[in-house]
């Protein structure tokens, strides 16, 4: 199979293995598979044993080739770009990405020609991220304005309003993936929240906000962070999360959601951003 595959570390050095850059991909393992550790236990004259937990491992990313018509430059070049202490995407197909720390640097032939390398990754998260993110807008304008129209009316609209019950976030990934969601207030309003209307899943905010204010909930592979901006302060109101918040990831396929407000959601825009996640990479 034909793949492109870049490595861009933290520090800005960018390699591409290619026939352009002569610096070449032979065997790459670490792309499919995923390590499991599964939490087992065992009663007494239990037959085999009960699955009491199962864990996704890091894993490592383990990557041969070969330096073609190699030069000084070209040997420079890689052994800059995969270094020790800095971590790097690695970038396959210019469509996924992976987060990844070298744990061998890469080891080099002496040979004028031809030289072999290879080096090993420690991908910590070990799922595969969609470069190009996904928006879904819950409320956005839609024309009204039409010809003909008549001069004589002293107004008229060229957009209005676009409210929907629903609307679909579609996560065409494997797994659940994090979310970003983007509470905008128009008016002042209470308590904004958003449901997955499919599983009873919610983030509630117990909070007022003010007219112009946004409030960002960032749901990372990680954490949880609340952020509130209003007329450019940050201010964290985490605290301000509803204790019965359990809306926690975008689940593989449709993710029907609604978003309300006190005393309603005319006042309200929504908007959510995410990633695709694959357990691996193959097209």
């Amino acid at each position: 199979m034909i793949y492109n595959l870049k490595y861009v570390n933290d520090n800005g050095d960018a390699l591409e293995f290619s026939m352009k850059t002569n610096i070449i991909v032979n065997t790459a393992s670490g792309f499919t598979e995923n390590y499991i550790d599964l939490s087992l236990s065992q009663g007494i004259n239990q037959i085999g044993s009960t699955v009491q937990g199962q864990a996704v491992q890091s894993k490592d990313i383990v990557v041969t080739g070969e330096l073609t018509n190699e030069t000084m430059y070209t040997r420079r070049q890689l052994l800059r770009a995969i270094k020790p202490l800095v971590p790097a995407r690695l970038i396959y197909n210019d469509t996924w990405e992976i987060m990844v720390y070298p744990t061998q640097t890469p080891i080099v032939e002496k040979s004028l020609i031809n030289a072999r390398f290879q080096f090993t990754l420690k991908a910590p998260f070990p799922y595969w991220k969609s470069i190009e993110g996904n928006r879904v807008i819950l409320s956005q304008i839609e024309p009204v304005f039409e010809f003909p129209w008549d001069l004589s009316q002293p107004i008229f609209m060229f957009g209005g309003r676009k409210e929907g019950l629903f609307g679909n976030v579609y996560n065409s990934g494997d797994i659940d993936v994090p979310f970003k969601i983007i509470f905008m207030a128009l008016d002042n309003l209470e308590n904004p929240r958003l449901t997955n209307i499919l599983t009873g899943e919610i983030i509630r905010l117990n909070t007022e906000m003010r007219a112009g204010e946004q409030i960002i909930v960032d749901i990372m592979t990680t954490g949880i962070s609340i952020i509130s901006n209003y007329i450019g302060i940050e201010t964290d109101i985490f605290s301000r999360l509803d204790i019965d918040s359990n809306f926690y990831r975008m689940h593989p396929g449709d993710n029907v959601v609604r978003y309300d407000a006190d005393p309603d959601r005319g006042g309200l825009d929504v908007q959510i951003y995410y990633n695709v996640l694959r357990v691996g990479v193959y097209d």
